[in-house]
């Protein structure tokens, strides 16, 4: 997913990307990156700095958090970035994940750190198959999106007598 600025310079503004989620380099063991990774990116040169607007997208197997079933996701991030161009090159973090620095000597820039990172942020802390799922039966471990089982969940043990008797009548 590499650009090239003298190609930037000359006149070329967009550039499509499509690769194999291995060349993406994901690690991420709650996601399996199985489709290919596609961008469609516009560069633009301004002075030394070069723009880059575009989206970058692809699908994942995740695990449902619920019910553990096993579902697609799909991916599409934004993809803004402002590289500057420097007779200098500076080793210092910009703090601005969309911001990067690089020396005029340097002619292409790799895209595929940064669309990489734009998709992992995509990726929902607690991936749900559906915002419905009913997940797993409490007794007998059923996925009760696809069954509803006979089992019957008592619904008082006795664990929250005390804290009941407290707010009945114990303010006293």
């Amino acid at each position: 997913m590499k650009i090239t600025f003298s190609e930037i310079e000359a006149g070329k503004s967009s550039y499509e990307f499509d690769v194999e989620p291995a060349e993406m380099r994901f690690d991420f063991p709650d996601a399996q990156f199985q489709q290919r990774v596609k961008a469609a990116v516009r560069a633009f040169a301004s002075g030394d700095e070069i723009i880059i607007d575009g989206t970058v997208e692809t699908s994942a197997i995740m695990e449902c958090s619920r019910c553990l079933a096993d579902f697609e996701i799909k991916l599409k991030a934004p993809v803004k970035l402002i590289i500057q161009r420097n007779d200098e090159m500076q080793d210092d973090d910009t703090g601005d994940e969309n911001f990067d620095i690089v020396s005029k000597s340097v002619n292409e820039y790799d895209l595929a750190p940064y669309c990489r990172e734009q998709l992992l942020v995509e990726l929902p802390n607690k991936p749900l198959c559906s915002e419905d799922c009913e997940g797993l039966c409490p007794v007998c471990g059923g996925n009760l999106n696809e069954t509803h089982c006979d089992c019957s969940i008592e619904s008082d043990s006795g664990h929250w007598e005390k804290l009941r008797e407290i707010f009945k009548g114990g303010n006293s």
